[in-house]
C-alpha cells in the first residue's frame, strides 16, 4: 500500500511511516462516550493508537470487521506479519533502516496501556491473524494492555489465529495484560506452536466475566483457556478447547493466585507431554475455585497424568 502522511512535514515525505497505510485514519466520531469513534472496517480497527486515535478514546465496532488482510499485514521493523496489537510500537526507532528499508519511528504511535473503552456492540472481528513479533517483551495479544479504568465488552472473534514459532513467545488472545474488566466477550481461536498461550489474557489482575472460549491449540509448552497467570477474577466463563501435542495445559488457568467461579471446561487434550489440571495448573495459597465443572478427556499421554501440578513461567 502507498504511504498515508499523517502530517506533511518534509521529514515524513522523505522517509514515509510505512505502518500506516491509505485504508487507515478514516474513522468517524470524537472518541467521547456519547460519539465514540466508528470502527467501520479492518483499516479503522488499525488506526487505533496512531494521531488522534488514542488509546485513551472510547471506540465502538458499527458492524462486523472482516480482518482477512491482516494474514498479509507485514510488520517492517519488528518482524513478523498479522494485526498490530493495540498499544505495541510497529517501529521502535525513528530512521531506523530495518531490512533495508528506511522508516519513520514517530513519535505520533500512542503506546502503553488501553486506558479507554471498547464496545463491540454485538458485533464480531472476523479472520483476524497476528504473529506479531516483539523481540524485547515476547508477549502478543489483541490489546497490549488493559489498564484499570478501561472496558472491553459486547465482543466476538471468530477465525481468530495465532502463528508465531518462537521460544519464548507468550500470547494472550484478547490482551497480554488485564488490570481492567472484560466482560461478554466470545473467542474462537487457532494458536499454532506458541510458546506459552492463553484464550483470553496472559496475565490477569481484573475482572473476566461472561466469556466463552472455544480454541484449538497445535503444540506449544503451556496452554490455558482463559488466563496463564490469575490474580484476579473469572467468572461465568465456559471453554471447549482441543490441545494437541505439546507440553502442559490447563483448562482456565495455569497459576490461579485469584478467584474462579462458576466456570465450565470441555476439553480434549491428545498426545499432550506434561501434566493437565481442569480448572488450574496450581491453585496457590490465597486462590479460591468455586461452583466450577469440569470434562476432561486425555488420550495419547506421552509422561504424566492428570492433575493440578504444572510447569509455568512468568
Amino acid at each position: 500500500t502507498k504511504a498515508y502522511y499523517i502530517s506533511k512535514t518534509m521529514k515524513e515525505k522523505i522517509y514515509p511511516n510505512q505502518a500506516v497505510d491509505q485504508t487507515m485514519m478514516k474513522m468517524a466520531g470524537s472518541g467521547t462516550e456519547k460519539d465514540p469513534f466508528l470502527i467501520k472496517t479492518y483499516g479503522d480497527l488499525k488506526s487505533i493508537g496512531f494521531g488522534k486515535y488514542k488509546l485513551s478514546a472510547v471506540y465502538r465496532l458499527a458492524n462486523d470487521i472482516d480482518a482477512t488482510a491482516s494474514r498479509t499485514d507485514e510488520r517492517f521493523a519488528v518482524g513478523g506479519t498479522g494485526f498490530k496489537p493495540i498499544g505495541k510500537y510497529d517501529v521502535l526507532e525513528e530512521f531506523c533502516n530495518c531490512y533495508g528499508v528506511v522508516l519513520g519511528g514517530y513519535a505520533k504511535q500512542d503506546t502503553g496501556a488501553f486506558t479507554g473503552e471498547f464496545h463491540g456492540g454485538g458485533h464480531s472481528i472476523d479472520s483476524l491473524y497476528t504473529g506479531f513479533w516483539d523481540k524485547e517483551n515476547k508477549t502478543v495479544g489483541f490489546i497490549d494492555t488493559v489498564a484499570k479504568s478501561a472496558v472491553v465488552d459486547s465482543l466476538t472473534f471468530k477465525g481468530y489465529s495465532v502463528g508465531r514459532e518462537d521460544f519464548g513467545m507468550k500470547i494472550g488472545g484478547v490482551a497480554t495484560v488485564n488490570h481492567g474488566a472484560i466482560r461478554n466477550v466470545d473467542v474462537d481461536i487457532v494458536m499454532d506452536s506458541v510458546y506459552q498461550s492463553a484464550g483470553f489474557v496472559f496475565r490477569n489482575y481484573g475482572s473476566i466475566e461472561n466469556v466463552s472460549v472455544k480454541g484449538k491449540i497445535n503444540g506449544g509448552r503451556l496452554v490455558s483457556g482463559i488466563a496463564h497467570l490469575n490474580y484476579g477474577t473469572i467468572a461465568n466463563a465456559k471453554i471447549d478447547a482441543q490441545w494437541i501435542g505439546g507440553a502442559s495445559a490447563a483448562g482456565v488457568a495455569a497459576l490461579n493466585w485469584g478467584t474462579i467461579k462458576n466456570v465450565s471446561v470441555k476439553a480434549n487434550v491428545k498426545e499432550n507431554s506434561g501434566f493437565v489440571g481442569g480448572i488450574a495448573g496450581l491453585n496457590a495459597p490465597g486462590g479460591t475455585i468455586d461452583k466450577s465443572s469440569v470434562n476432561v478427556d486425555v488420550s495419547g499421554q506421552k509422561s504424566s497424568s492428570e492433575g493440578f501440578s504444572i510447569y509455568y513461567e512468568d
